[in-house]
């Protein structure tokens, strides 16, 4: 869809037979024959001259920084450092000459018909005579498919197997010289030479070492013009047929491929030249227009397998083009030298045209834009209006066929007129550009005496005159000018390159050449500039964009993409890899290298607008990029719309809908309250209409009734019923920035809510006609209304007619299983309901009529609790069998022990009634046979059984109640205070059972061991004075002290022992792991964001397919030394069980760093409990140090306290490298990538460990400081 517009054109007035160029610096260097001396010069002046003429060679060697030229005679001369040397001579003579684009090998053709082929150095390589019977080493294969004469040859029957082809013959423009041309590799070349005596032209591939490849095949009529295309698939050439002119094309083989036709008659093509990319075959010709001679060079591409006349450059009829050379660095630059053909004048001017490719689509951002592009071809322009088709090329919507090749095109304010600047000064306007061909209806021409290629319309016509660098204004009514105004330049001599026009700022600016930004303003008929800008680099791509929250602080900025992929906003970078861009009235979207489509909101402000470095979203749905095909382009994209056209490598087109541009327009339409253009929008690109709700939920609810009426259709409303998640998915699956501020609401119900609020409406509007959705919203509710809807469906019965109970029965079946709408009617207990529903299901009536029989023939209260009984309804079904009276108590006993129905069945019956505590005391037994002694004694409590109490009180060691039933059934409680004692010492509760000695066995010894075994020093020292034992403080308590200070003094050397290990081993883990990362190489992790899934469908499944499908590969190997596949296909689980125990045991090198600072963390609390004061035991640091030095164990104590601080100084010293480390690439931080794309149970998923925080609190004593 682009089309080559001239951008730039210089004129050099110069005397010379041939020129060519330094491709480094592109200084040009001439040569012309003067008396038969050769004089080479360059813009400074004469560089060297020598004797010679008939120049068939000049070219410039980057290799030798010198220039070579090849003389008819057959000598060769080097031109370096100002002199000429001479270092060859062919003996017969030179008919063509061709340097490898390396500049490493040159080919000479003599005119003797033998190829040469020297090194830079002019040492030969081979030397052959061209003209052979030889086909090439490649020669083809004849597999035996039988002659011409038994073939079938279709409708035409056998005469065309005696037909005999005409493939030789010579065009009458033929020259007869040979011509050579390269490949782009350099690894081959082609030649073509003339057999005049047979009467043909053959092309003849070779390889770099002269060795003879292929030959072509005959071909009548085939001209001397010969191009290789750089990329190497095609070989270009002329044939002269009798009514066309065709440029043919070869494979390397020699095998025809294809060709288009030239559209001029009595043709003469001179020349062929590719450009660097291949994208563009420039041809040098002259041809007969009526009867005038004219000399020019057409500009030929190709898309999806066609070919457009891009652009032509026709001279004057005095002067013609002699050579064409195209730029090696930039392929849109092309020189080209004129000649005089006037006998009076040897003057010649060189050329140098600079072409930009540019897609012809309209500017404003309004709902009136149609999208249309227009194509040149020639003197035809191809328009589509994509708004409302897509036509792919090299179709079209319509064609308009004008008299003369098309230059340009622009667009009018509401891009429903197109003008064409015509080559021959005039200026053509239509309107009705949307209609088929016929109807596309000529407004007006307008005829110029000079008109550039290039044109904008704002209210009037502009044109820029590169020659003269002036810029008109062409005032004009119906085909009449009326006047011609020239806006005054801020410069003499400026280079004006791009003309911008933004009709929806109603802005005109133009840009240099040097990147500068002017603004074209009216002041009293007066047309004058005024500079905007600068962009850093010329940019033949430029557009203007109001960026800002809003209009009070936006502003215009200029968006400017160069040939080498950077973006710029005004001078700010806004990409370097960028290939193509186009404004959206929400969007600049841009395509880059990555084969990524990007969004940048143009509401930010001028300081935000730029694109993030890398936008990471762990949910999966990332509106603002996208990726799309390798290669391919924006052509344009549709304002207040949601397409975007792009066109591929090969020239087909694909409009996709970015969710960028589908979430901006549902948002848009949601603020609006125009609910039905955004369902539509939503149901058309399968966005999760959960976005209809969430965007603004409390909207949503108030304006529920204008919604049913917008949207009305059922079907649809079911559709956004049956969508409905209890969550809120424009802060998971579309976080919106923007997002309207809700008040408080609960997303954890909000399907209930919500469905609730449509069916209260549903009721209001039209109940009967709203039926189904009404059931939708009850099959909806979590758990399912469907007693509800089953009611409705009742109602629907008795109100309408049994048909429409059936059809709406068959509905709700749709939506939920049929099985359990017969379990539903069945605990309703409306028997002809069920039978409604049982016919509609495949059960089979012997089963179920028996079974109904026997329930209707019971009593009412147990027909109720056999229903409930069977759909599984126990606690409801206990309340019917309760119902049922005194005579079935024992059933009801039987039934609460069977399904362990106690807690229920306490509510029963009133508090003290006998029925009452056989049921506390069955629930205390069944407590008791469960080892929940503790509630079991409560409940035997409750029921008067003190004796069972005990029993279970004793279990459970609650002392104090085991005791005083003891005492409440005046039993001796000795007995039961020691084996309390037994229980309680085993449990480690010493103070409990200390307790017991002293309080009820009064034996205060026992009571003092039994603390002082707990660690209670202090309670035992009390204790020892208080009962008048204080001989045990020496005996017993202050060993127990020192000994426990021992062990606990080495217990801290251990932890800081091993804390350090572990450090320096995580260490070393770490760096393992880093080198290993290194060299498996970088991970290419870029996640496929293709919107060709559904967001509505679960896409959990296909964002991990995508993430564990890459650990596949071999860079993840060395983790677990597992293959690839293995880790692709999913474990066993014996084998997902023996990878979990390694990890836990940290055996595994990829887990061990995770074990470690577990295990380190682990130190770390540890270490907070001991220097904690909330501790009653010696576990406290600080009260083991006070208890130490108030006995007297000073240096003890003092060691204990250098040792915990010693660890305290450790742990804070390492604490940011163990639980901080330095965050690897994104691409290379495997724990991370595995922990956003594994499952929570997977045994290959790291760990999150928060950072544990090293306390604070006062645990140093003073006292040991001195």
């Amino acid at each position: 869809m682009e089309s080559l517009l001239l951008l730039n054109q210089k004129e050099f007035s110069t005397s010379c037979d041939v020129f060519t160029l330094n491709p480094d610096t592109g200084e040009i260097y001439y040569a012309k024959e003067d008396n038969g001396e050769v004089l080479i010069s360059n813009n400074a002046g004469l560089v060297g001259s020598f004797l010679g003429s008939n120049i068939i060679s000049f070219n410039y060697i980057i290799e030798l920084d010198a220039i070579c030229v090849g003389l008819r005679a057959g000598d060769i001369y080097l031109l370096q450092n100002g002199s000429a040397e001479q270092v060859g001579v062919v003996d017969a003579g030179i008919l063509a000459m061709e340097w490898s684009p390396d500049s490493e090998l040159v080919v000479i053709i003599t005119e003797m018909g033998s190829l040469i082929e020297m090194t830079k150095d002019f040492q030969i390589v081979a030397e052959f005579p061209v003209e052979v019977d030889e086909y090439g080493e490649a020669v083809q294969v004849n597999v035996g498919w039988g002659k011409k004469e038994t073939q079938f040859h279709g409708a035409i029957g056998k005469s065309a197997a005696k037909k005999t082809d005409n493939t030789t013959g010579l065009s009458n423009n033929d020259d007869l010289y040979p011509r050579i041309s390269w490949r782009g590799d350099g690894n081959y070349f082609v030649v073509s030479t003339a057999n005049a005596k047979e009467s043909k032209r053959v092309l003849r591939v070779y390889n770099r070492d002269g060795n003879l490849q292929h030959t072509s095949e005959n071909v009548a009529n085939l001209e001397q013009s010969l191009s290789w295309r750089p990329s190497g698939n095609l070989i270009a050439s002329t044939q002269v047929l009798p009514n066309k002119h065709d440029v043919v094309f070869f494979e390397k083989n020699g095998l025809r491929h294809g060709e288009f036709s030239l559209r001029n008659q009595d043709i003469v093509v001179y020349d062929l030249q590719w450009n660097s990319d291949s994208s563009i075959l420039a041809i040098r010709m002259e041809y007969k227009e009526g009867d005038k001679l004219k000399h020019a060079v057409q500009f030929w591409g190709s898309s999806n397998y066609y070919w457009y006349l891009k652009y032509e450059i026709v001279l004057g009829s005095d002067e013609r083009f002699i050579q064409l050379l195209w730029d090696s660095e930039m392929p849109l630059l092309i020189h080209g030298l004129t000649a005089s053909i006037m006998f009076f004048t040897l003057d010649s001017k060189l050329f140098t045209f600079t072409f930009s490719r540019e897609v012809l689509r309209g500017s404003l951002l309004s709902p009136e834009n149609s999208g249309t592009v227009a194509v040149i071809d020639g003197a035809n322009l191809l328009l589509t209006p994509f708004k409302t088709r897509n036509v792919p090329p090299p179709m079209s919507h319509s064609k308009i066929e004008l008299t003369s090749n098309v230059k340009h095109v622009a667009y009018s304010y509401f891009a429903k007129e197109c003008m064409a600047v015509l080559s021959e000064n005039e200026i053509t306007l239509y309107e009705d550009l949307t209609e088929a061909s016929e109807k596309i209806t000529k407004k007006a021409t307008l005829r110029f005496v000079c008109i550039n290629p290039q044109l904008d319309e704002i209210g009037s016509t502009m044109s820029a005159d590169f020659a003269t660098d002036e810029i008109l204004i062409l005032e004009f009514e119906n085909s009449d000018i009326i006047s011609i105004s020239n806006v005054t330049l801020p410069q003499q001599n400026l280079a004006i390159g791009k003309l911008i026009h933004n009709p929806s700022l109603e802005l005109l600016s133009f840009e240099t050449l040097g990147g500068d930004i002017f603004q074209i303003l009216s002041h009293e008929s007066e047309w004058y500039t005024v500079r905007r800008t600068k962009l850093p680099q010329f940019c033949p791509w430029v557009e203007a964009a109001r960026v800002g929250p809003n209009a009070e602080e936006s502003q215009i900025l200029y968006i400017g993409l160069t040939e080498r992929n950077k973006l710029f906003a005004n001078t700010d970078v806004l990409a370097i890899d960028c290939t193509s861009f186009a404004l959206h009235n929400e969007f600049l979207i841009i395509s880059t290298l990555e084969h990524v489509v990007k969004f940048l909101s143009v509401h930010k402000s001028a300081e935000e607008f730029n694109f993030p470095p890398k936008e990471e979203d762990s949910t999966g749905f990332n509106e603002k990029s996208r990726s799309i095909e390798l290669g391919a382009k924006i052509v344009l994209t549709i304002p207040f719309h949601t397409h975007l056209v792009l066109q591929m490598p090969r020239g087909n087109l694909e409009t996709i809908a970015p969710r960028a541009l589908v979430l901006s327009s549902v948002r848009s339409s949601i603020e609006m309250k125009d609910y039905k253009t955004a369902f539509i929008s939503c149901r058309r690109n399968r966005i999760d209409m959960n976005i209809l709700v969430d965007h603004d939920v409390h909207q949503f609810i108030s304006y529920i009734d204008e919604i049913v009426r917008q949207i009305k259709d059922p079907d649809f409303l079911n559709l956004l019923i049956s969508g409905l998640r209890n969550e809120d998915i424009t802060k998971t699956m579309y976080p919106a920035k923007s997002r309207p501020q809700p008040t408080e609401f609960d997303f954890k119900s909000k399907i209930n809510t919500i469905c609730d609020v449509i069916r209260s409406s549903l009721e209001k509007v039209d109940k009967d006609f709203y039926c189904f959705s009404i059931l939708t919203t009850d099959a909806k509710k979590s758990p399912p209304a469907l007693e509800d809807a089953m009611a409705r469906i009742l109602q629907i019965k008795v109100e309408q007619s049994v048909d429409s109970a059936d059809t709406a029965l068959k509905y709700l079946i749709f939506l939920v299983d049929v099985n359990k709408l017969f379990d539903v009617a069945l605990g309703m207990y409306d028997f002809s309901l069920v039978l409604m529903v049982a016919q509609h299901s495949h059960k089979d009536p012997r089963e179920y009529l028996p079974f109904l029989s026997n329930l209707q023939k019971m009593e009412s209260n147990y027909q109720k609790f056999s229903i409930d009984d069977h759909l599984g309804k126990k606690v409801k079904a206990l309340k019917h069998l309760a119902m049922c009276g005194d005579e079935r108590f024992e059933e009801l006993l039987k039934y609460i022990q069977k399904h362990d129905l106690y807690q229920n069945a306490l509510f029963l019956y009133e508090n003290g009634t006998p029925q009452y505590l056989t049921i506390v005391k069955a629930f205390a037994t069944s407590l008791f046979d469960s080892r929940r002694f503790e509630e079991s004694a409560t409940l035997y409590t409750l029921a008067g059984d003190t004796e069972n109490a005990l029993s279970a009180y004793m279990l459970a060691l609650k002392w104090k109640e085991a005791l005083t039933a003891a005492l409440a059934l005046n039993y001796q409680i000795d007995s039961y205070a020691k084996e309390l004692i037994e229980g309680l010492l085993e449990i480690r509760k010493h103070k409990e059972a200390s307790t017991i000695y002293a309080e009820y066995l009064n034996d205060p010894v026992l009571s003092i061991e039994t603390l002082v075994a707990g660690g209670y020093y202090t309670d035992a020292i009390l204790l020892a004075q208080k009962t008048s034992h204080s001989h045990l403080v020496k005996k017993v308590i202050q060993p127990a002290i020192l000994s426990h200070g021992n062990a606990f003094l080495q217990e801290l050397k251990e932890i800081y022992e091993t804390f350090e290990k572990q450090t320096i081993r995580l260490r070393q883990v770490r760096i393992e792991k880093t080198k290993k990362i290194e060299i498996q190489g970088e991970i290419d992790e870029r996640l496929d964001n293709i919107d060709m899934f559904s967001d509505t469908a679960s896409m959990a499944t296909t964002q991990m397919t995508g993430n564990t499908a890459r650990t596949g590969r071999t860079n993840y190997t060395f983790l677990t030394g597992m293959t690839g596949a293995s880790t692709k296909t999913g474990k066993t689980g014996r084998a997902r069980r023996k990878l979990a125990r390694k990890r836990a045991a940290g055996k595994d090198i990829f887990f061990e760093d995770e074990f470690l600072m577990k295990a380190l963390k682990s130190a770390v609390e540890k270490v907070n409990l001991l220097s904690s004061n909330y501790l009653l035991t010696l576990v406290d640091i600080s009260l083991q140090l006070h208890t130490l030095i108030s006995q007297g164990y000073m240096d003890l104590a003092k060691r204990i306290q250098l040792q915990f601080k010693a660890i305290m100084d450790l742990m804070k010293l390492h604490m940011n490298e163990i639980f901080n480390p330095p965050k690897l690439d994104p691409l290379n931080d495997i724990a991370a990538r595995l922990t956003a794309a594994l499952a929570d149970d997977d045994p290959l998923k790291p760990a999150v460990i928060t950072p544990p925080v090293l306390t604070s609190e006062a645990w140093w004593s003073d006292i040991l400081e001195i």
